[in-house]
């Protein structure tokens, strides 16, 4: 018998600054199963974050203000543990820094449009491992 959370206690985050993305995918989310935040603030992301703990995250790169990388380092230091449960979703896989954090890192990478089989099998795997 494993240990996982049934999907109905899966809770996720979804940070990323355009409406219609975090509509989407919370729904897509809620398909599954999992419950989802969704926020598309980097400061309210950063104070949710410091409040609950999730089962995984969704972040996107390109952020105002305060952008997904800095925003990834900020939650490193606030909670290294949970870094390997964040996924990077991004539209801007060509940009010589992007690619350089995102070899850095080694985080999960989502491409926009976002492909749901590649998501959900990318949720299951961070799941799996908790």
């Amino acid at each position: 018998m494993n240990n996982l959370p049934s999907a109905a206690k899966i809770k996720g985050l979804v940070i990323d600054d355009e409406e219609i993305i975090l509509i989407y995918l919370k729904r897509l989310l809620s398909t599954w199963g999992y419950a989802a935040d969704t926020i598309n603030a980097s400061q309210e992301a950063i104070d949710k974050i410091k409040k609950q703990d999730y089962h995984f995250i969704l972040l996107d790169l390109k952020m105002p203000n305060i952008n997904g990388e800095l925003l990834y380092n900020m939650i490193a230091e606030l909670k290294p543990y949970i870094v390997n449960r964040i996924i990077i979703i991004t539209g801007d896989i060509a940009n010589k820094s992007t690619a350089s954090f995102l070899y850095e890192t080694k985080a999960p990478i989502l491409t926009k449009p976002i492909d749901s089989d590649k998501l959900k099998n990318t949720i299951d795997k961070i799941i799996s491992n908790q």
